[in-house]
This record gives C-alpha cells, structure tokens and sequence, in this order.
C-alpha cells in the first residue's frame, strides 16, 4: 500500500475456507482464504495476491460488476427475450435456460477480462515493492491451479502478513 501510495483505507479479512481464492469486495475490503494461504511458499507470493486483489479495488471492478447485473436485469432486450420464451407454447424451460447460458457465459467472458486487466495492473503495483517480483508468475501458477485444500489447522497466520 505505501509502496504504490495508495490512499484509500483498506481492511484484510483471512477465512476459515479451503478454496484458493481471495476476492476484492469493492469498498476496500479484501478477503484472503485459508486455502489459498495455506498453498503460499513465500511472503512475495502473499503480497502478489495482495496487490492483484488492490488492482481489482483501484480499477473499480466491483462496482461495475454490480452496475452491468443491474443494466442486464433491467434491460428491455432481456425482458423481450424473457416474454417471448414464456408466450412459448411448448419447451419454455430449454428455451429459458438456453437464454440464461448465453448471458451467462457473456458475463464469464467479460469476468476473464478483468481478472487478466487485474493481473496486469497487480504486476506493476507489485513491481514498486521489494518483494520478489518473478513470484507473481509463481501466483498465477497457484490460483489457475484450482484446489481445495483440506487441512490448513497448522498455518501460522501472523507469519504470512508480517509486512503488512
């Protein structure tokens, strides 16, 4: 944060959850998982996945997240689609799921672009730190790698954030 002169407050929140992830809530708030934690071989890696959930927060990508469901739901091209499926006399609910996969899949494709624009954005904040900068490559690795974890009863976790 003070490498990158972040002024905005922030909160980190560690989980009890086994899932590799960790997620930027939109208003400062960033949840790290105990999963996800649990893989992490070295205090750069920690701050890599720090500095690409810090990306997401400063590039906004909560609030438009939010911002896009609402134009969606609220869009007289879905409600269009929405009506004519349902005045469908016969196979409304293939009809109906086949139009939800494709906005789902649109929203999923638009999610992938954030997530590589956040990368991008971690990588040069986490270039202005100290930290071992060929260790967020390392993160990628992690992250892609999709585990669950099923024991991290032994973390240390004040370890793992002594620099913050």
């Amino acid at each position: 944060k003070k490498a990158n002169n972040i002024s905005k407050e922030t909160r980190l929140f560690v989980l009890r959850e086994n899932t590799v992830n960790a997620s930027s809530w939109g208003e400062g708030s960033f949840l790290f998982h105990l999963g996800l934690l649990s893989l992490m071989e070295n205090e750069s890696q920690v701050v890599g996945i720090l500095c690409h959930e810090l990306a997401h927060y400063i590039l906004d990508h909560s609030e438009k997240k939010i911002k896009k469901g609402a134009e969606l739901v609220t869009s007289d091209v879905l409600k269009k689609q929405v009506s004519t499926v349902m005045k469908s006399e016969y196979d409304r609910y293939r009809k109906m799921t086949k139009l939800m996969k494709r906005y789902q899949f649109n929203y999923a494709y638009h999610s992938r672009e954030v997530e590589t624009e956040a990368d991008s954005i971690g990588y040069v904040l986490m270039s202005k730190t100290n930290y071992d900068l060929k260790e967020f490559g390392r993160v990628m690795d992690i992250l892609d790698s999709n585990k669950t974890i099923k024991n991290y009863s032994n973390l240390e976790i004040p370890a793992y954030f002594k620099f913050i």
